[in-house]
């Protein structure tokens, strides 16, 4: 009898153990079906376990098993999901306290008890099945099965330690305890299955890549340069068509594709910037703009929408504010098209209205931007949560990546600015965000007369593999009076460019795309720097579909004077030709044969790592006469300064090893070291800002001079210095 105590024993610790080792199974992340199929295997053991502790008379043994299962659960209970640690464990401190209580009491009494405690369970259960949130259902069937199991094994207990094992009624109590525990486990088990399956179902649908990793980052820049080259196109050639007289039907025509082409640039921008805005990526220009011209763009856009909501969309702006303003036209169209966008999604009835009005900003003039809608408002919950990153889901389960308010306040913050958001359930919402005003230093008019009389004769080359786009530019640049040829590589545009300037026929203006087959936009513009027989300060403007962090750096490095993002539109370009000409006239032309004997006397160190940039320095020291050594980093120009005779050094502020700055105190502190007369140190530089320059001056150089800088500038300098 001792053996087979001892057998039954073994076999109800071994189901005991083999149910807990298919508990943990079920945690591994396999298929829905195998992790069913385990969990019922593992509950099938423990009943088995049950059921031989009750056989075998193993009274420890059975109250002992509902501990082995609340190291389980309780497992499953803590997780992030789940009750919280405090709750589970105060819950098992009462029960566990109740069922030693049962042990100790006089028996009448524990029965009693055991039976009150397993009927206030049974209701509680009754109670759990209408509880809505199938997660909290679970967690409760769960804990009331492992309760159930613990009474259980008090009935046992009691039915062997004060009656006799026969009593019919103390053992169909503790069999009908047992089979409802088990029953509870199975039907935990079903809800915890669908919750499963559930689960599984939401985790297969297709998720959005995420909006900073490297591979969406270069689908978006790969389809915006895509999208943006026939997109130019469309636009331009809708604007060209606009000018023409057209009948009111044709011109509705004409509008409607230019409109829609502006929603989908729009709806382009913004797919690009959410990548950017998660990733801190952003780009901020600094460039003139209209005022007028940015509210008439969201008006025009959005006018349809209201008329077919009949809702009435207003403009307002303040007469206070210059025509012209500094800022990212570009961005603020983005933020004012999803505020826009918003107020009329949201708003039946009533109005939204746009503004544009002067503040003041931080003790300073600024502009503050505002969109105002009757629409049904928003809750405090709402309120808190609008500036969370949103993933949106529509009714077809097709996720979207779109702008939110998040994204416009990170615009915002980028600008220097700051977004508030004002709203009431059922009162309307009002968004603004003010920015400190800034303003170009002259104003330059859009009068078309006055583009004509200075565009009048100049000559343009237009560089741009698109035959579409160039077509374009070239119809819109005759029509300003403008000499107009054109080429379809950079190869072929620097052969043209020499050939006209051999001719005595030099161009004034060359439009070129970033990219194109054989040279990019950036390899051109070097080349024709560099090249000896180009000597005119002819104005560069290079093309782009990419909106890239350092495209501007990048730009005046290969001594380019304008980036502007495709597609520009007629105006943009005949702003931007306007105001570098006008630049121009303060400059003074070169006069190479005047000064070549004077500026051939002296020896020039440059101090540069980029090679576009290099490429651009020399060929200009090339076509000046001068004498010159080229250097990669500050630490070089150091110590070329101190083995060799130079006349002037031209530093790049920013270079590897030892930057321009370092370079510059570090050369000061050797000619005092030394009893040097101080050699002067002019910065060119991409850095454009006052405090770059003010830093500049500060470590020990003379002059500040700012890619990119023409030949004529470049030859003042070196006078004044030399």
């Amino acid at each position: 009898m001792q053996l087979d105590a001892i057998w039954e024993t073994m076999f109800a610790l071994g189901f005991i153990l083999a149910s807990g080792l298919f508990s943990g199974l079920v945690r591994h992340p396999w298929p829905l079906q195998w992790r069913n199929i385990l969990f019922i295997v593992s509950q099938s053991l423990l009943a088995f376990s049950v059921g031989q502790s009750y056989i075998s008379d193993l009274v420890p043994l059975m109250c002992a098993l509902p501990i082995l299962t609340l190291s389980e659960q309780v497992r499953y209970l803590c997780q992030p999901q789940g009750l919280d640690k405090k709750i589970v464990y105060t819950y098992w401190a009462i029960i566990a306290t109740i069922s030693l209580s049962l042990l100790v009491i006089p028996t009448a009494y524990a029965f009693g008890a055991s039976t009150a405690l397993s009927a206030i369970l049974l209701v509680c259960l009754l109670v759990t099945i209408h509880t809505k949130d199938i997660f909290q259902r679970v967690h409760i069937q769960l804990l009331l099965t492992c309760t159930l199991l613990i009474v259980s094994a008090n009935y046992l207990s009691l039915s062997q330690a004060y009656w006799q094992s026969g009593s019919e009624v103390i053992h169909f109590l503790t069999l009908l305890s047992i089979a409802a525990s088990v029953f509870i486990n199975q039907w935990a088990i079903y809800q915890h299955a669908q919750y499963e399956k559930q689960h599984y179902a939401h985790d297969e649908l297709p998720r959005p890549v995420e909006a900073n990793s490297e591979e969406h980052q270069q689908i978006l820049l790969a389809l915006s340069h895509d999208m943006r080259t026939p997109l130019s196109g469309i636009l331009g050639m809708a604007e060209l068509l606009l000018e023409t007289p057209l009948s009111p039907a044709q011109r509705e025509y004409a509008q409607t594709v230019q409109s829609s082409g502006n929603a989908l640039l729009h709806l382009l921008n913004d797919r690009l910037d959410v990548g950017h805005a998660q990733g801190q990526n952003l780009t901020i220009l600094e460039e003139v703009f209209d005022v007028a011209e940015l509210l008439n763009y969201c008006l025009d856009l959005f006018k349809g929408q209201a008329d077919d909501k009949n809702i009435e969309l207003v403009g307002y702006l303040d007469s206070a504010l210059p025509k012209q303003v500094m800022g990212d036209a570009v961005r603020l169209r983005q933020i004012l098209s999803r505020l826009v966008h918003n107020a009329i999604r949201f708003t039946e009835t009533g109005e939204v209205v746009i503004s544009i009005k002067s503040t003041i900003w931080q003790n300073d003039l600024g502009i503050q931007f505002s969109v105002q809608d009757t629409g049904i408002g928003m809750t405090e919950q709402q309120l808190i949560t609008a500036f969370v990153p949103q993933v949106r889901q529509d009714s077809h389960n097709v996720w979207h990546i779109g702008p939110d308010l998040s994204t416009c306040q990170q615009l915002v913050d980028a600008m220097a600015g700051q977004l508030q958001l004002d709203s009431s359930p059922h009162e309307g919402t009002m968004v603004w965000f003010a920015l400190p005003l800034k303003t170009p230093s002259s104003v330059f008019t859009d009068s078309t007369t006055e583009f004509i009389a200075s565009f009048a004769g100049k000559r343009m080359l237009v560089v741009d593999d698109n035959r579409t786009v160039s077509k374009v530019l070239a119809e819109q640049a005759t029509q300003w009076g403008m000499r107009v040829s054109s080429a379809e590589s950079g190869t072929e545009a620097l052969a043209v460019a020499r050939n006209a300037a051999n001719l005595g026929q030099a161009f004034d203006v060359i439009i070129m795309d970033y990219q194109m087959p054989g040279m990019s936009g950036l390899q051109l513009g070097a080349r024709l720097k560099e090249d000896s027989l180009i000597t005119n300060d002819v104005i560069l403007i290079m093309l782009t579909g990419l909106r890239q962090n350092n495209i501007q750096t990048l730009a005046r490095n290969a001594g380019i004077h304008r980036v502007i993002s495709k597609p520009v539109t007629s105006k943009q370009l005949r702003q931007a030709i306007s105001q570098e000409l006008k630049r121009l006239q303060g400059v003074k032309p070169p006069e190479l044969h005047n000064t070549s004997a004077q500026l051939g006397r002296i020896k020039v160190l440059i101090a540069e790592d980029n090679q576009l940039s290099q490429k651009v320095i020399r060929g200009m020291m090339q076509k000046l006469g001068i004498d010159h050594s080229i250097v990669s980093n500050g630490r070089e120009a150091v110590q070329a300064v101190m083995r060799d005779k130079f006349d002037i050094v031209l530093m790049d502020c920013d270079m590897p090893f030892v930057d321009g700055y370092s370079a510059a105190q570090e050369i000061r502190r050797w000619e005092k070291q030394e009893h040097r007369q101080p050699l002067p140190i002019l910065a060119l530089t991409a850095h454009i800002l006052d405090e770059q320059k003010q830093k500049a001056i500060n470590s020990g150089m003379n002059e500040h001079l700012s890619k990119p800088i023409e030949l004529g500038d470049l030859q003042n300098a070196l006078l004044r210095w030399t």
